[in-house]
């Protein structure tokens, strides 16, 4: 709760400096988008090591349990208004389908029948997608330091994924989760773009906290399965903590940033963060799981970063 109270004010903190009260501006979203990145980076290898006790459904259910009550929570004893109009559910709980319900069912689904390679290679798609359905969506347009970018941070990732045990392949037993995988990707791209009408209306946390409860319930259903098959009494106390840090800090924190970056920086400027995550999960890998990072990897690296940076460098 407190974690999130803190992300709160940073996001705060944030909007004043984009209105020109700080010097900070724009650079304090920049600072809590790499945070993200850290975030998201770091839960593969928690996320991982908790699927040792938990289904990948079951584990699901709980951390999108813990995030809503939380998110909720936060939001009551902020005075926040969560109500709408008859006129909003259908929108919300639409973009809450997509980017919590399917995109988390085809995540999860996806990365269970394929490899690991495969699923990062096409998740590495995202930040493309969201800026050419942008492009023809009549929002934020492609510029040409955007474009090269993007294309130098894919062509990093392919680096640190392909310089590495796995091999990236299409074919064979790994199909259905590749298109899987690939089916969450365009929710999330999807969700990315719509979302910010809609966020302009809500602040973050709200629209965070609606989306949670909106998307989770119909996931529950899905997960029902799972939850009664799964051991619960077999979990030990690291299985819980990897549970509670995934929905406090990839979800509860994580989102909330997320909705606030669309609000403040775009669509396009928010997504192309997510080529950092990749590579964080690499060093994570290399310094806590006694991985090695081949060359490869290390120049894929160093094109990621020069991509974002360049990306980045022109678009304010």
């Amino acid at each position: 709760m407190v974690i999130v109270e803190n992300t709160l004010r940073a996001t705060e903190a944030a909007e004043q400096s984009q209105t020109g009260k700080f010097i900070l501006a724009p650079y304090s979203t920049e600072a809590l988008m790499l945070l993200v990145v850290l975030i998201w980076g770091t839960n593969y290898a928690i996320v991982k090591a908790s699927f040792k006790q938990f289904s990948p459904l079951a584990f699901n259910a709980v951390r999108f349990i813990l995030s809503s009550f939380l998110l909720y929570f936060i939001a009551r004893s902020r005075g926040i208004d969560l109500r709408i109009t008859r006129q909003e559910v259908l929108p919300i709980a639409g973009l809450s389908f997509l980017y919590i319900t399917l995109y988390q069912i085809f995540f999860i689904e996806g990365i269970a029948r394929t490899t690991t390679a495969n699923s990062a290679m096409i998740l590495a798609a995202t930040p493309a997608l969201v800026t050419v359905a942008n492009h023809f969506a009549g929002g934020e347009r492609m510029n040409t330091p955007m474009a090269i970018g993007a294309a130098l941070a894919f062509l990093g990732l392919y680096g640190v994924i392909a310089g590495g045990a796995g091999k990236f392949s299409l074919t064979g037993s790994n199909v259905w989760g590749d298109v899987l995988t690939l089916g969450s990707v365009l929710c999330w791209s999807a969700y990315t773009v719509l979302a910010r009408p809609h966020i302009k209306r809500f602040s973050p946390l709200k629209l965070t906290v609606l989306s949670n409860i909106f998307g989770t319930l119909p996931m529950l259903l899905w997960s029902l399965p799972a939850m009664q098959a799964q051991d619960w009494l077999a979990i030990d106390f690291n299985g819980w903590l990897g549970a509670c840090y995934s929905g406090v800090f990839s979800i509860a924190v994580s989102y909330i940033i997320w909705n606030f970056s669309l609000a403040k920086i775009g669509a396009n400027k928010t997504a192309i963060y997510s080529n950092f995550v990749p590579v964080v999960a690499v060093l994570t890998g290399v310094l806590f799981l006694n991985e090695h990072m081949s060359q490869m990897q290390i120049l894929g690296a160093i094109c990621v970063i020069a991509g974002i940076v360049l990306a980045r460098w022109r678009m304010y």
